[in-house]
């Protein structure tokens, strides 16, 4: 497991005030995205849509939700992608946690693999729901990716 500066995570939760799942994240995989290596501390965006991702899925391992380990650090392309998806097979899950101790990196990588292949499938479904809201002049359904469009042409009168 990788290690962490658990004097730096004491540090960002006192002086800026981010909770230590958050903090923790943050230090573990220095600001990027575990599965797709983004800086999310790059631009404003990046950072705003990240997320402590749980490597081991909430809905089918209710009991690690607050594993410590089971927090990874995500932009929002790879956790909308990722979804509930299991990095673990069926024959693995009864040691779970041990799995997820030892085996860290390689489910991370796992997951990577499945987001990368599947990515594409993601923007796709995303820009087609933005653009038949844009299209239809409908207003946008709860959870649709917003799209703001700035222009510095001034709008045409007709």
């Amino acid at each position: 497991m990788e290690p962490v500066d658990r004097n730096l995570v004491r540090r960002l939760c006192r002086e800026a005030g981010i909770p230590e799942e958050w903090a923790t994240a943050l230090v573990r995989h220095r600001g990027t995205c575990a599965y797709c290596g983004r800086n999310l501390l790059a631009d404003p965006l990046g950072y705003v849509t990240a997320h402590v991702d749980r490597l081991l899925p909430p809905l089918r391992y209710p009991d690690y939700v607050d594993v410590r380990e089971n927090g990874v650090l995500s932009c929002g392309l790879c956790i909308r992608t990722r979804r509930d998806w299991d990095p673990l097979d069926p024959a693995e899950k009864p040691q779970a946690l041990l799995a997820l101790r030892d085996r860290r990196l390689e489910l991370i990588r796992r997951v990577a693999r499945y987001i990368e292949l599947r990515r594409g499938e993601t923007v796709d479904a995303e820009l087609r729901a933005v653009s038949n809201v844009l299209l239809s002049g409908r207003r946008a359904p709860a959870g649709t990716p917003r799209l703001r469009v700035v222009s510095g042409e001034p709008a045409d009168p007709d």
